[in-house]
């Protein structure tokens, strides 16, 4: 659909259809004046781009609240050479990644920037190109001093269902 309803959890969900064209789309969520958008990058089956491998590089094992990281994404083809103007999305959790998505340049890379958020545990970012992904985990903040109690977390990562 393109509006939904909210459940008792306050989650909507809605189902993209890709058509029969290769490219970029585009998908925008809004709510109370916020507006969350993600790129899409169609991909005819069959095609170079089911067989890519990305390969993430993410250094820090741990960081501080408000601390930020540089992470970077290298898309190769099936025979080891850079892929360049195809679309790399990143998603994080426990903090946001900027820019959320971009075009790989001429040696298949795309950099952005991790900040890491307010609430503290274990985060993941993830470089997503086609039908093929890579993640990176570590730490944000300290643990909790109790680890008997879990801790809420208040943000909720949501990455968009690739299927073949």
């Amino acid at each position: 659909p393109a509006s939904a309803t909210t459940d008792a959890a306050g989650q909507a969900s809605a189902t993209f259809t890709a058509g029969g064209v290769a490219g970029q789309a585009v998908v925008t969520a809004q709510l109370d004046g916020l507006t969350q958008q993600t790129a899409i990058q169609i991909v005819k089956p069959g095609s170079d781009a089911t067989t890519h491998k990305l390969a993430l590089e993410f250094g820090p094992g741990k960081l501080e609240h408000g601390q930020q990281a540089t992470l970077s994404a290298v898309l190769r083809d099936a025979s080891g050479q850079p892929v360049a103007g195809e679309l790399v999305s990143f998603f994080g959790s426990l903090g946001e990644v900027t820019p959320a998505s971009a075009m790989s340049d001429a040696s298949g890379r795309v950099t952005a920037t991790y900040r890491a958020g307010n609430a503290p545990g274990r985060a993941m970012v993830t470089a997503l190109a086609g039908y093929t992904s890579q993640s990176a985990t570590f730490q944000v903040g300290d643990l909790p001093t109790q680890p008997d109690e879990p801790q809420p977390s208040p943000h909720r990562l949501f990455l968009p269902v690739v299927r073949r």
